[in-house]
């Protein structure tokens, strides 16, 4: 499986075509400026650790609106403290959502209205905390939230 990564990564086959393939390890300033307005709202809901050849990696997801757009970013990634990608995440998924389940009531009444607001994701392994989760849009990136 690893020579077949090697060769999608050096001949960006499938998903490692997309620009966003070689955003994890560099810095969100060589991207974007960034902000921390209101822009942007949402949260981590879950990290859940993935154990792999390389370490410990670990699945995220939550929820994340851009005000600016009226929907969720379509892409999210997350820095460590000093700005390093370490994680990417793709947004405006359903997953996870059933409403009788549902104990908050602000999610509740937020995910009724935003169908399509949460995300999942990736961290890589060795990746160091805090997080801090932005959202990528047509107007830059903005701070969705934090992870400790």
């Amino acid at each position: 499986i690893d020579g077949m990564l090697t060769c999608g990564r050096g001949q960006r086959m499938g998903i490692f075509g997309e620009p966003r393939a070689t955003w994890i390890g560099r810095r969100i300033t060589e991207f974007w400026q960034t902000e921390s307005s209101n822009r942007c709202v949402g949260e981590l809901e879950s990290a859940v650790a993935v154990n792999g050849p390389k370490g410990v990696a670990w699945r995220i997801e939550g929820w994340a609106v851009d005000h600016s757009l009226g929907q969720a970013p379509e892409d999210l990634i997350v820095t460590d403290a000093g700005g390093q990608i370490v994680g990417l995440a793709r947004g405006g998924l359903r997953h996870r959502y059933i409403p009788a389940f549902v104990t908050d009531a602000k999610t509740a009444v937020f995910h009724a209205g935003i169908r399509s607001a949460e995300w999942l994701g990736y961290v890589r392994p060795g990746a160091s905390r805090p997080w801090m989760i932005w959202g990528v849009g047509t107007a830059g990136v903005c701070r969705v939230a934090d992870a400790p």
